[in-house]
């Protein structure tokens, strides 16, 4: 017989070999115990699987626990002596946590840049280019530089890693979205992904774009937005939208940019998806995918 018990390893404190204590942030997992024949009787056997490891695509109980232990992880932020260096590092493993969303995403994205990038382009600029996880992606577009625009400098080892992976030559330059150190007119393509959640001020990080890029370029991006009036995920948006901002480097979960996207630029092309779609779910009524919250999302680009 096999029994299944499910815990939460999300968080834990280990010291390194300097004797510095660092908080380590990692996946749920489950206990598989199983029962053997053994002269005599039965023997206990017990094996630890990360919680992904469920037979279920889209099992809740493991989503639901990474919520509980991201919470945790902010909480414990708060209580610890150095809340700014460890909310960097959380922002970093954060980051790292988003390997199952990309995963269930990849087919969507890597449309979303097939049909944006022109064949003819080799150098972009990435704003907010994190661990570079869209570089496989610009790498089959035959892109061959990426300048980047990066406030969380964290990430930088992260991002030249992938670079190296991709064969793409990486330029980090420290700065926001709403103050690009670019002159007028001089950008081919900008790219960014799940990044107007976080800025300080959505028009200007918009209009910024538009400013930095050439006649005819394109502003390519990907973005979770607000579910639908009336939705009981609206409503779970509006009521952990406050916790998300203070605590996931200004992360808001209901935030609309498409109207002010389609105000600053002459042409738009962009769809609406979610991750409760029938191409992410399989077609399952029930459960949730990883980061539910974050499931209404648009993709496209606009082009001046």
């Amino acid at each position: 017989t096999v029994h299944s018990e499910w815990t939460s390893s999300f968080l834990s404190w280990r010291t390194s070999q300097d004797g510095e204590r660092r908080l380590v942030i990692g996946r749920p997992t489950r206990s598989l115990r199983r029962s053997e024949p053994k002269e005599g009787g039965f023997q206990q056997l017990e094996t630890r699987v990360p919680s992904d490891a469920c037979t279920c695509s889209s099992c809740w109980r493991s989503n639901l626990l990474r919520g509980v232990g991201g919470a945790a992880g902010l909480g414990l932020l708060l209580a610890s002596g150095q809340p700014e260096k460890l909310s960097k590092a959380f922002l970093v493993q954060e980051m790292a946590g988003m390997a199952d969303y990309e995963r269930l995403v990849r087919e969507r994205k890597a449309q979303t840049f097939q049909k944006a990038i022109k064949t003819n382009v080799e150098r972009l600029v990435e704003v907010g280019v994190g661990a570079g996880v869209n570089f496989p992606y610009f790498k089959q577009a035959g892109v061959k530089e990426v300048m980047a625009v990066e406030p969380n400098l964290n990430f930088l080892q992260k991002a030249q890693a992938a670079a190296d992976r991709a064969d793409i030559q990486l330029q980090v330059r420290q700065g926001v979205m709403e103050k690009m150190p670019f002159e007028d007119n001089s950008v081919d393509v900008v790219v960014g992904t799940l990044l107007l959640c976080s800025v300080q001020d959505l028009r200007q990080s918009i209009s910024e774009v538009q400013r930095v890029l050439r006649p005819g370029g394109r502003y390519i991006f990907t973005e979770h937005v607000r579910a639908a009036d009336g939705e009981w995920l609206r409503s779970a948006q509006d009521l952990l939208d406050p916790l998300q901002q203070a605590f996931a480097a200004g992360c808001h979960l209901s935030r609309e940019p498409l109207p002010l996207i389609q105000e600053t630029f002459e042409k738009v092309n962009a769809e609406r998806w979610s991750l409760f779609d029938d191409e992410f779910t399989g077609g399952k009524p029930s459960g949730l995918p990883p980061h539910f919250l974050l499931a209404p999302h648009i993709s496209g680009y606009a082009e001046v």
